[in-house]
């Protein structure tokens, strides 16, 4: 229960912080090409970039789009500093939801 409610605060924090559905038609404001560089450098380590584009088969991009950065930026921060057994909780809860379509009707 305690993980569960931790992980719905992680959520929250999470939404608060990206553009509403309205902001996200606008293409104005979820257009933002940047470098990988600058990427690195808004998300302040949190993320490998390099490695994780490596790892989709993108391993050297020119640009990138990022549709919100100071959303981006804002979710570095709170994923960073977030306890690491609300990320394994956070985590099996994805894991879990995205497994359960493939079983069976017992479950």
């Amino acid at each position: 229960r305690e993980g569960a409610a931790a992980v719905l605060r992680l959520e929250t924090a999470l939404a608060a912080v990206h553009l509403s559905r309205t902001e996200q038609r606008d293409p104005e404001t979820v257009y933002n090409k940047c470098t990988v560089d600058k990427l690195v450098a808004l998300c302040k380590g949190a993320v490998d970039w390099p490695r994780y584009l490596e790892l989709v088969g993108k391993p050297q991009p020119t640009f990138v789009n990022i549709d919100s950065p100071p959303a981006l930026a804002a979710a570095s921060r709170i994923l960073a500093d977030t306890d690491p057994s609300v990320m394994r909780s956070y985590l099996r809860w994805h894991c879990a939801r995205s497994c359960a379509p493939h079983l069976s009707t017992a479950f």
